[in-house]
């Protein structure tokens, strides 16, 4: 579980993920999960063509950089 931005980036290069499969924070890229803290929250969302689905929101960083984790590895199998 990341405790900080700095170690999810850590945790995601680690596990081979290309920063081109997903964003954290701005600048989101088209087509990808998306993690972002706004107004004391952590939003978990798909960006596609410019417009966001919310996937999920969390009050603590380390839940929200775990289920983000969880998405993008099931994504993957």
């Amino acid at each position: 579980m990341a405790a900080s931005v700095q170690e999810l980036l850590e945790q995601l290069d680690h596990e081979g993920f290309l920063p081109s499969e997903y964003s954290v924070g701005p600048p989101f890229r088209d087509d990808t999960l998306c993690l972002c803290e706004d107004a004391g929250s952590w939003r978990i969302y798909f960006f596609e063509r410019g417009h966001e689905e919310r996937v999920a929101e969390f009050t603590q960083f380390s839940e929200a950089s775990e289920a983000f984790l969880a998405l993008l590895r099931r994504e993957r199998a």
